[in-house]
């Protein structure tokens, strides 16, 4: 099916620290003047996925929430391991807070969201703020987190052979790629 119809998509980049970053800002239609703002770090267990793979979903998202949305293009692995997507997303949504009223969104309500991996990065960028002083979060939304690596788990013995898309081993795989030698 044809991706949701939202106000307005554009091309950003997301100039950091010795980086830049691409993003994608979906604006819903109505939104009126400086909607909040929800930044979505995609799944793909931090090695795959690209703002295109999630296209459909930060539209769907913008769509029924009525949040502008930003989709973070953070930095993926084996090429740039664990800390780095989780800086990527943390720095992103400083900057854009900081870079609200440019972005035309109000910089005082802000979300993260993400699902699988990006799930992952969403929470941990609610704990990075929390513990580095904000900005000030107002939701998050955990779309299938990954927030556990123990394998012994019932839901790991119970499906880890594959028959729903991941595996264990696929799981392992992930990790592995995005924690190196620490996973």
């Amino acid at each position: 099916a044809a991706p949701p119809a939202v106000g307005r998509v554009e091309e950003i980049s997301i100039p950091l620290d010795g980086r830049t970053l691409d993003g994608r800002l979906y604006v819903p239609e109505g939104a009126g003047d400086n909607p909040p703002l929800t930044l979505f770090f995609h799944g793909g267990g931090w090695v795959v996925g690209t703002l295109d793979t999630h296209d459909g979903t930060c539209r769907a998202l913008a769509s029924k929430s009525g949040s502008a949305i930003l989709s973070v293009a953070y930095r993926l692995a084996p090429e740039h391991r664990y800390p780095a997507a989780a800086e990527d997303c943390h720095d992103a949504l400083v900057w854009a807070a900081a870079n609200a009223a440019d972005l035309g969104v109000d910089g005082a309500r802000l979300a993260v969201a993400g699902d699988s991996a990006g799930g992952n990065l969403a929470a941990a960028v609610a704990i990075m703020l929390r513990d580095r002083g904000g900005p000030a979060l107002r939701h998050q939304l955990l779309i299938y987190p990954v927030t556990n690596q123990d394998y012994s788990t019932a839901s790991y013995i119970e499906n880890g052979s594959g028959e729903y898309y991941l595996s264990e081993a696929g799981m392992r795989w992930f990790w592995g790629h995005y924690l190196g030698d620490i996973a």
